[in-house]
């Protein structure tokens, strides 16, 4: 879908997420001590960058080689603030042990998979069959909707304690 002139920015956004096992890593030793509020924190912290950076690069009129930028950046702060939240021991790529867990997570593994191929998968067929720019503000409208699911998501889960609490009131 992309232009020839793109690939090599392509190649390298593929090549930062490299980094991505000590992510995945990092995040389960922080699930598994109950520290949600500075995975949250980081979250919120990495869409906020995510967008201030798309937005100076589009008003630099460099939109385009902006996404690849910032995607590769975002990366590899996700992978630093992570690792300096919990630090792991090291990452294996020896997959014999995970073998005996397979059974066992295939469920899971597929919705991901699933998951992934649906949210990688839907802006290039926009971008294919109606046009980079079609697939840009596609992108733009589901980002909002994402910021307007965790404000709606945020205000359920005040609504449903407080109705909690009023209720033992009646």
């Amino acid at each position: 879908v992309l232009p020839r002139q793109w690939s090599p920015w392509l190649l390298a956004a593929i090549a930062a997420m490299l980094v991505t096992p000590i992510q995945t890593s990092c995040k389960v030793a922080l699930e598994r001590d109950l520290r949600f509020a500075e995975l949250s924190l980081l979250e919120v912290k990495g869409i906020f960058l995510q967008n201030v950076a798309l937005v100076a690069f589009a008003l630099a009129h460099r939109f385009v080689e902006g996404v690849f930028i910032t995607q590769i950046l975002l990366c590899f702060y996700y992978t630093i603030a992570l690792y300096r939240l919990i630090p792991i021991r090291r990452v294996s790529f020896d997959l014999r042990p995970v073998r005996a867990l397979a059974s066992d997570s295939i469920g899971f593994s597929t919705s991901t998979l699933v998951t992934v191929a649906r949210d990688s998968l839907t802006p290039i067929l926009i971008a294919r069959f109606f046009g980079l720019e079609t697939a840009g503000l596609w992108n733009f409208a589901w980002r909002i909707g994402q910021f307007l699911s965790l404000t709606f998501e945020g205000y359920l889960r005040a609504g449903v304690a407080a109705a909690a609490r009023l209720a033992s009131r009646i």
